[in-house]
């Protein structure tokens, strides 16, 4: 699951959310088996040392059986501060680390999206692969053969047939 299906399940459980304007023309569409499926998607994948998430992990998340707050972060993630938490879109903390740069991989090796880069984003223990498709970049995918060694992976990218969209924030170049 990710943070969109995430606001608009919380729109049909009734809960008070903003949607933009795309997401205001495509909830009338949804249909019950539509709610249905994304009310059975999982907020995270593990397969042996691999761990599949929308955003991202902190070092304080545990992924056996963590309550609804917790897995929550897993689809907004993207910066924490020096003690390790979870920091908002536009926090402007002056110590902020893209939560990747410091993952310690207790939860193996993670795959995620959430935040577009111009490139694939390696880390030691993770690897971001939201490469701006949606914007006219380019689309990845990861080809894992071994899940006992995730991090021997192979990049798969297509690139868009046209720029879509301007990103809401530019897309950034990993440093890794």
């Amino acid at each position: 699951m990710g943070n969109h299906e995430y606001k608009h399940i919380r729109k049909y459980w009734g809960r008070k959310v903003q949607l933009d304007e795309d997401q205001q023309k495509i909830y009338p569409q949804l249909k019950q088996e539509d709610f249905d499926f994304i009310e059975s998607m999982p907020f995270f994948l593990k397969l042996n040392h691999l761990t599949i998430v929308h955003a991202g992990i902190t070092n304080r998340i545990r992924l056996n059986n963590p309550p609804l707050n917790i897995m929550t972060l897993l689809l907004f993630l993207r910066e924490v501060d020096e003690n390790d938490k979870f920091l908002p879109l536009n926090h402007n903390y002056p110590n902020a680390k893209y939560w990747a740069d410091v993952y310690d991989g207790h939860e193996g090796f993670v795959v995620y999206g959430h935040n577009p880069f111009l490139e694939v984003k390696k880390n030691r223990f993770a690897a971001g692969i939201d490469t701006g498709c949606v914007y006219g970049n380019k689309l990845t995918a990861l080809v894992i053969p071994n899940s006992l060694k995730p991090w021997e992976y192979e990049i798969i990218q297509v690139p868009a047939k046209k720029k879509y969209a301007e990103p809401h924030v530019p897309l950034e170049n990993p440093v890794s």
